[in-house]
């Protein structure tokens, strides 16, 4: 995704690997397998109830310390509409694996 203009952050895309909304921590896996902490207070206030596991999310990660660290979370979805378009072939036949 590529540098954030500040200089240090950059969005990567990542899934969700656990998440306790109690505490507001978890984590999650960026794409290339690496497991990054998610602090509490990462997440935009009422976020919290949409993050599951699985979720797919864009993370803001410091990478000016010796451990990259999550920012900020921004949830990915699906516009309406797009989910089913997405599962079946423009013929309306569904995608076979």
């Amino acid at each position: 995704m590529g540098d954030d203009v500040e200089t240090g952050h950059e969005r990567l895309q990542a899934t969700v690997a656990a998440f306790d909304v109690a505490t507001g921590t978890g984590q999650v896996l960026l794409d290339d397998g690496v497991a990054l902490d998610l602090p509490a207070g990462a997440l935009r206030p009422g976020s919290a109830r949409f993050l599951r596991r699985g979720q797919r999310v864009v993370v803001q990660v410091d990478t000016s310390t010796c451990r990259p660290v999550v920012r900020l979370v921004h949830l990915l979805t699906v516009p309406p509409g797009r989910a089913a378009s997405a599962a079946s072939t423009p013929d309306g036949e569904p995608r076979r694996p």
